[in-house]
């Protein structure tokens, strides 16, 4: 029973195998012209297998690689997203961003990776078409006399967390921004140690896990301690681990990730005045932990700092005591137990107080720190990766005030340094945007902070918008500061022309 003129039940075959095109023509009454659809020349048989029920509108066929279609929107993924109206290409939906090289939009157009090119020359960091701002300034905690031994660092929603030392309770705290700038006075803030006196020197980083893990020292065990945070506020479930209890030991910590995804510490020996490296043998350094000593030829560790370099072992800048020098320790291997570089970066005087050391753009390292002597902030740049050959570029950032202190160094998204320090001369809180990747020339100097005594124990990151923030104590009013720059030089109201 066909209920159409032609009903084939089977096969129906149109053309004939290597001699004729098959066709299928197609007619409507209202015209003698022709849908004619046609086979193409495919290397094996084809079979397309359609869907059951008609598609929405805006909807198109798609296959899933075998041959069986589907509706699937034409309006995102893909490559869709995009309309041309015939003068103008732009998103089909107005409230959508557009990413290239990343996933995550900070932006209506987020560029990671090589940056922009126009004509022959790249352009490289942010395009900054925004209203200027100025520096937004808070006091993160207010609650007795805290702030002191702080260190700051982005977590994985894009807002701050940093961890310091309560002096009237003598207790390890952190604070977990609830906006970019830590305003509003309603961060969350917890209490993570409060066994003895604890807290002392601390500093913190995101792991692998996205959750917060920080180094202090236990001043009433004399021992190197970690905590592992147990959500992104460090407010439930963390877990404390004391790392190293031979001798007294933990001062001058600085902690980052290494590449298997674990700790690795910098601390100092105070009882054997080494510098000494705890490797971590899990996220939370409650065991496994690997404990060497990497420098001790004298009086050596103070002011440590800790970055990964380009080829997954750490490097390490600190203050040598005895000889009253800078020096960097490039580890051979990721516990730095074995093969280690040691030199000498700057030998002029006494030099290498509040050392801070990051990775530049190019791979090698760029170190802030004092001149103790004249009370500069001069910088390293390193030449290697290792920093010998002492030929490293050295230069004298501000010799304005005679006492730059509590120095941190951070990349910008430009591949600039950007550095936070205290002045002991005018007590107040400044920055340093350095001009080229040694901070030789071009550096942009700004007065962040000049309400009181303000700006010790800073500690800079760079927020996802790529401006800095710095974390500080308020030694007037004895609290926690934030300070989020309005511009990645730190000037108020500052923007490219």
């Amino acid at each position: 029973n066909p209920a159409s003129l032609l009903h084939v039940a089977g096969v129906a075959q149109l053309g004939t195998a290597s001699t004729t095109t098959g066709q299928l023509k197609l007619f409507n009454s209202g015209s003698a012209n022709a849908t004619i659809l046609q086979g193409g020349t495919p290397g094996s048989a084809l079979t397309f297998t359609f869907p059951t029920a008609v598609g929405s509108s805006g909807y198109g066929l798609s296959t899933d690689g075998a041959g069986v279609l589907s509706w699937a929107s034409m309006g995102g993924g893909g490559g869709g997203g995009w309309t041309d109206d015939g003068t103008v290409v732009h998103l089909s939906t107005a409230t959508d961003s557009v990413a290239i090289g990343t996933s995550t939009v900070t932006a209506k157009l987020s560029i990671e990776g090589g940056g922009i090119a126009i004509g022959s020359t790249p352009q490289r960091g942010r395009w900054n078409t925004r209203v200027p701002y100025g520096n937004t300034l808070s006091s993160a905690d207010t609650g007795g006399n805290v702030g002191t031994d702080t260190s700051i660092t982005i977590g994985t929603d894009g807002l701050p967390v940093i961890s310091y030392y309560d002096t009237t309770n003598t207790d390890l705290k952190v604070v977990k921004c609830n906006d970019a700038a830590c305003t509003g006075a309603n961060e969350t803030i917890s209490t993570l140690d409060s066994t003895g006196t604890v807290g002392q020197y601390t500093s913190v980083t995101i792991g692998t896990d996205g959750l917060p893990v920080i180094a202090y020292h236990d001043g009433s065990n004399l021992t190197l301690k970690v905590a592992k945070c147990g959500n992104a506020a460090c407010s439930s479930g963390n877990t404390i681990s004391t790392v190293d209890s031979s001798g007294s030991t933990g001062t001058y910590t600085s902690i980052t990730i290494s590449t298997d995804g674990f700790p690795v510490i910098s601390y100092y020996a105070f009882s054997s005045s080494d510098l000494k490296v705890a490797k971590c043998g899990n996220a939370a350094c409650s065991s496994g932990n690997t404990l060497t000593t990497v420098d001790s030829s004298g009086n050596v560790g103070n002011y440590t700092s800790i970055t990964i370099g380009t080829d997954g072992l750490p490097i390490i800048s600190y203050y040598d005591l005895t000889n009253t020098h800078l020096k960097v320790t490039k580890c051979g291997n990721v516990t730095c137990s074995s093969g280690n570089t040691i030199s000498t970066v700057d030998s002029s005087g006494s030099v290498g107080f509040f050392t801070s050391i990051a990775m530049g753009a190019d791979g090698l390292p760029v170190i802030g720190y004092s001149d103790a002597a004249l009370g500069y902030l001069k910088v390293a740049k390193c030449n290697d990766v290792a920093c010998t050959g002492a030929n490293e570029t050295i230069s004298t950032v501000d010799s304005s005030g005679h006492g730059a202190d509590n120095i941190s160094i951070a990349t910008n998204i430009d591949g600039l340094p950007t550095i936070s320090y205290y002045d002991t001369n005018t007590v107040d809180l400044k920055s340093v945007k350095c001009g080229n990747a040694a901070c030789s020339s071009g550096n942009t100097l700004a007065t962040i902070d000049s309400s009181g005594n303000v700006g010790a124990n800073t500690s800079i990151a760079i927020g996802a918008d790529g401006l800095p923030i710095i974390s500080y104590y308020d030694l007037t009013n004895t609290d926690l500061k934030i300070a989020r720059c309005g511009s990645d030089n730190c000037i108020p109201y500052w923007t490219r022309r």
